[in-house]
């Protein structure tokens, strides 16, 4: 078999084995097989249709497995963006003119824009589909991993980053913020509900309640 090369240590089920310091480093290879796509496609002379197609179907489904575990840096994700910007708006021989930034491109089409996936946002998604999944598949062999690496004596919703968590743990958690904005408590007997913190009130703008909780003033007795 061989030993690898410590300058290249491989990959495991598609995601680099050593991570090092810079998280941007070590997720170029991202970047990088989209610019090879994208140069393969400037030499097709592909049509504008040609070009939504390519990177709405192929060039999004280049980072998404690598997004639903890892949150990637605002500075790849920016970088990334920027590439599949040249390509949509330039030719195999000319970048072109950005008349549009990515932003307005990742609007749907009804409000003025391509309908394009902005990358933090996307990684974002896949992230709280992570979340998600802990909290509705808590019997799972990866969740319960997770829960005893790092909530062993809370729920998924109240866990913390801690001291030292993984790259893993941390993205989760991003995802998890996203996830709690947008998520109702269905409810049944009440008992796992903070009535006064976690959202559970339906049809209501901010899912709980805005007042606060009423605070009991101490007993002093008398003597």
């Amino acid at each position: 078999m061989g030993i690898r090369s410590v300058h290249n240590p491989g990959s495991y089920l598609g995601l680099p084995t050593i991570w090092g310091r810079s998280k941007v480093y070590a997720l170029a290879y991202v970047k990088d097989n989209i610019a090879k796509k994208i140069l393969g496609w400037n030499n097709s002379h592909l049509s504008q249709a040609g070009k939504e197609i390519m990177i709405k179907s192929v060039a999004m489904a280049v980072p998404a497995y690598t997004m639903s575990v890892f949150k990637f840096p605002t500075t790849l994700c920016n970088k990334i963006n920027y590439a599949l910007a040249d390509f949509w708006w330039g030719s195999a021989s000319s970048p072109g003119i950005h008349w549009k930034n990515w932003g307005s491109l990742s609007l749907p089409k009804s409000e003025g824009g391509m309908g394009f996936c902005g990358l933090a946002d996307f990684n974002l998604a896949f992230l709280a589909k992570q979340g998600w999944r802990i909290l509705s598949t808590s019997n799972a062999l990866w969740v319960s991993v997770l829960k005893s690496r790092y909530v062993p004596h809370c729920s998924f919703l109240e866990a913390t980053r801690g001291t030292s968590p993984s790259s893993a743990w941390a993205s989760i958690l991003a995802g998890r913020a996203i996830m709690s904005q947008s998520s109702i408590w269905q409810i049944g007997s009440g008992q796992n509900v903070d009535f006064w913190r976690d959202n559970w009130i339906q049809r209501y703008p901010s899912f709980n309640l805005l007042s606060h909780m009423p605070t009991v003033a101490p007993i002093v007795s008398v003597n």
